[in-house]
């Protein structure tokens, strides 16, 4: 798996509308995760910002761009921690669609070590629309979001996850930094023993 080669520069990707593309995501979950992007990414930026990834290996970066929330969806969202993990759903999902071609097929169950099954574009589900985990192409994804600071600790611990979760599905771990603007995505395997990088 390597991230594609085509994508347009300074093309921005819109924190919306997952839905429409993640066949495992409905429009509900859409729209609440979007909202607590938002006001994760306002809690440190102004839109648009851009962000550097590193997904397997590859360097790249893209402009994120989101509504600014009201102080409604302030308001709702005023748990940091709830806000970050289902913040950190939306940039990821984003993210490897556009980065790796993979959507959501469905959300994983405790014990996986993942959060949520991604496949290809159009392939990794039954006819029923589960996720058909015999498929080769299903990935493991484990998501992350930190608030403030960096993230290469948090990355090798979610790596690790991945690692100790269901042995007969690949996966791989990700990673969204809100105050830094970074994303970095890796396969399973921990790369090496390094010190935090500053992402």
């Amino acid at each position: 798996m390597q991230p594609v080669d085509d994508l347009a520069e300074g093309q921005a990707v819109f924190v919306r509308d997952i839905d429409r593309t993640h066949p495992g995501v409905t429009p509900a979950a859409s729209q609440n995760m979007c909202e607590a992007a938002s006001v994760c990414l306002a809690r440190h930026h102004e839109p648009p910002k851009r962000f550097s990834i590193t997904c397997l290996g590859r360097f790249d970066t893209f402009l994120l761009q989101w509504e600014p929330p009201t102080p409604r969806a302030r308001n709702c969202h005023a748990n940091e921690h709830d806000a970050t993990k289902d913040g950190a759903y939306a940039v990821i999902l984003l993210t490897v669609e556009r980065q790796l071609r993979l959507v959501a097929v469905g959300q994983a169950e405790t014990g996986t070590g993942a959060d949520w099954f991604v496949a290809p574009i159009g392939r990794g589900r039954d006819e029923s629309g589960a996720p058909n985990l015999d498929h080769p192409e299903v990935l493991r994804l484990e998501v992350s979001g930190q608030n403030t600071g960096t993230i290469g600790h948090r990355i090798r611990v979610k790596q690790q996850q991945v690692a100790r979760g269901s042995p007969s599905i690949a996966g791989i771990a990700a990673v969204v930094g809100f105050e830094r603007a970074v994303i970095r995505i890796e396969d399973a395997v921990t790369r090496g023993d390094h010190e935090d990088e500053p992402v």
